[in-house]
């Protein structure tokens, strides 16, 4: 499971400050393995904790669900941080996000998992503009590991690291 996010590909958390990551597709696929393979306990190592709030979420829930979709995760997620009028812009923000992770960068293109389909092309502007139309969350609705605000402004560091082309690679 620590291989599903940015720890060991560059620019890995050490250089770039704790960006955040999403990872819900690769983290889906992982479970679903493990679920195929009779394992009947998983266990995640996360040293950055608020900055891979969202997969751990997504481990514990989709390790408790195999029914539970990437994309149902991601709005589920959403809803936590940006308040009910914009949490649709963030789950696309985050789509965006995911689709251009480093993870999946540092990935052969065959062994890449299919992007999520998004409502019309995006770029890491746009995302960045969307991104600043979104309002955090005053109260959410489950303990999080960092106010909305500042893992909204996360969110803004890893898509100025996606438009200054610094997502991913293979370490080493």
């Amino acid at each position: 499971m620590d291989e599903a996010d940015d720890g060991f590909v560059k620019p890995n958390n050490h250089e770039s400050g704790g960006q955040s990551s999403c990872e819900t597709r690769y983290i889906r696929a992982l479970v679903d393995c493990g679920l195929r393979l009779g394992l009947d306990g998983l266990v995640a190592n996360a040293i950055f904790r608020e900055a891979e709030s969202l997969n751990i979420y997504a481990f514990g829930q989709m390790c408790r669900s195999a029914e539970l979709t990437p994309e149902r995760l991601i709005d589920q997620y959403a809803g936590f941080v940006a308040d009910e009028k914009t949490r649709g812009v963030l789950g696309r923000v985050l789509r965006y996000i995911e689709n251009h992770s480093n993870w999946q960068s540092s990935l052969p293109v065959e062994s890449r998992l299919r992007d999520f389909d998004l409502p019309h092309a995006l770029s890491a502007r746009v995302a960045l503009d969307l991104l600043a139309r979104v309002r955090p969350r005053v109260q959410p609705a489950i303990p999080l590991l960092e106010p909305p605000a500042i893992y909204l402004g996360r969110l803004k560091k890893r898509l100025e690291a996606i438009v200054a082309g610094r997502i991913g690679g293979t370490s080493g």
